[in-house]
């Protein structure tokens, strides 16, 4: 599974543009729009995996710019204040532990980095948290505040040692596509010189019929038991996706991942969430900057965007059919409205031009039928419709993902 980054652009954008955002409303003390501000995306967690970091710098705020890749920086965690896990880039800002490793619970780390320009910087020690099992993710049959009915997917968990606490949830899923008008025919250009214009049909080589969807999750899920009388999870809802969506429409699977957090990471990601509903156009209040764990050694003053994250990390996958949630309902609308209508001109009778190769070179439509009344009754001789109708290539892959279970 992929996990999304602790700074994926979603909210990385947002949280960089509130740089800007002013302390003093009439006299603002310091500007951040030409600072060229480190950016830490940084979680480790106790998988024996290759552990990545990615880093960035802001360049020119003020021109709404993303932050472009920090390239070149030394990388290494230090556990316990002894092991060093070594880390080289692999691609522009983006950084790989040289071993395979996992952190430990109740270990201590510390990220430490050194930029091209020789800037070197340090995060907080940051203490392993416990583990804590994912034990259940279901999928039920519910209705959320609009009153929509849908598919809400509900985890439950607990803590054996009653000490984690603080909890982050992502997920990442995937569905079948069928498109409704597929053909096992398609258009062929023959001749595209004007005005000796032919089209054609052939067989339709590439089986783009069934495809697979995929997304992740992009909100920030956090759940704390601290308020409550034991360390349990019940029910808590990490998904729902109305009847409506046609991502349920045939198999869909979700691979839920639970996050232990230090109270640390809980606190920032839940500012970094009050800042994100915050971002609103008509709002005057600009939020402050946001401080994570990561400081400059030598330059107090020096400001740096993200968080080094120690997280153990706990994930299930469950399948769910349409069929099995809804018994005798019809299926999801498609995506899009893919009633058959009539093709393009093969000739433009002023221009000369041929609008019908123009859409098939634009990849607008796809071939559905000949049309029985062309050429007495009607100059277009196809039936077609917009490509994800006849193509699912365009809403997804038409490769089977490996851990796809029919």
């Amino acid at each position: 599974m992929k996990k999304i980054p602790i700074f994926s652009f979603v909210f990385l954008l947002p949280l960089c543009m509130v740089l800007l955002g002013c302390v003093e409303e009439f006299e603002p003390k310091t500007t951040f729009e030409n600072e060229n501000l480190l950016v830490v995306d940084a979680l480790v967690t106790n998988q024996i995996k290759t552990q990545k970091i990615n880093l960035w710098q802001t360049t020119n705020l003020g021109a709404n710019q993303e932050p472009q890749p920090e390239i070149r920086a030394q990388i290494r965690v230090v556990e316990n204040g002894s092991t060093t896990h070594a880390f080289h880039e692999t691609s522009p800002g983006i950084y790989e532990s040289d071993k395979e490793w996992g952190i430990r619970s109740q270990n201590s780390y510390r990220l430490h980095i050194t930029r091209a320009n020789g800037k070197t910087y340090v995060s907080e020690v940051v203490i392993a948290p416990s583990m804590s099992e994912l034990e259940t993710v279901e999928a039920v049959v519910a209705s959320n505040a609009q009153g929509e009915t849908g598919i809400s997917i509900l985890i439950n968990s607990r803590s054996e040692a009653q000490n984690s606490h603080f909890y982050r949830f992502e997920y990442a899923e995937s569905y079948k596509i069928i498109a409704p008008e597929w053909s096992p025919f398609e258009f062929d250009v023959i001749n595209r010189e004007k005005p000796n214009y032919e089209v054609g049909i052939k067989i339709n080589q590439s089986n783009k019929r069934v495809c697979y969807g995929y997304d992740e999750s992009s909100q920030i899920l956090q759940f704390t038991t601290a308020h409550l009388t034991e360390d349990r999870i019940v029910d808590y809802e990490v998904r729902f996706i109305p009847q409506t969506n046609y991502i349920v429409s045939h198999r869909y699977t979700i691979e839920v991942s639970q996050y232990v957090q230090t109270p640390d990471s809980f606190s920032y990601f839940e500012q970094l969430k009050e800042q994100e509903a915050g971002q609103n156009l008509l709002s005057t209040v600009q939020p402050g900057f946001l401080q994570g764990n990561v400081r400059s050694e030598k330059d107090k003053n020096e400001r740096v965007v993200g968080f080094f994250d120690v997280s153990t990390v706990s994930s299930k996958r469950i399948w769910v059919n349409y069929s099995d949630m809804f018994p005798n309902a019809p299926l999801p609308p498609y995506v899009i409205n893919c009633i058959p209508n009539f093709s393009p001109r093969l000739i433009h009778p002023q221009l000369g031009t041929s609008p019908l190769i123009e859409a098939l070179d634009e990849h607008l439509i796809t071939y559905v039928s000949e049309n029985e009344d062309y050429p007495l009754h009607d100059p277009r001789p196809y039936l077609v419709v917009k490509v994800p109708c006849g193509d699912c290539s365009v809403l997804g892959t038409d490769k089977k993902p490996d851990f796809w279970i029919e």
